[in-house]
């Protein structure tokens, strides 16, 4: 019985990994198509999730941080939300934090915060 619920779990995720390489496909050729832009998919690629837990979801104070920097960093929600974790775990010890290669200084801001 566990063996064919398996099986089962397997066929579910390779079906929804097809799924993302579909969408991935169709989110590249708009590029194309809306932006005149011919990105190299040998420089570049879609990143998308293959999961779904979001625990910045009912992290109020994250998401108002957020939406004041996300416009002045290039990273993603998920690199930011586990930037502000790990800034959490270490905020109370001796030493300092260094930002090292802030572009507008999002990710800076979003540790200032949280410090």
């Amino acid at each position: 019985m566990a063996s064919n619920t398996k099986n089962v779990n397997i066929k579910k995720l390779l079906f929804a990994k097809s799924i993302l390489k579909f969408v991935e496909r169709i989110l590249f050729e708009s590029l194309k198509l809306f932006f005149s832009v011919k990105p190299d998919k040998k420089k570049y690629s879609m990143q998308i999730p293959e999961n779904f837990y979001s625990p910045w979801i009912n992290d109020n104070i994250f998401n108002q941080t957020y939406k004041s920097v996300k416009y002045n960093t290039f990273l993603d929600i998920y690199k930011l939300y586990e930037l502000w974790k790990i800034v959490e775990q270490v905020k109370d010890k001796n030493g300092h934090i260094l930002e090292v290669g802030a572009w507008r200084g999002g990710s800076a801001c979003l540790i200032a915060k949280k410090v």
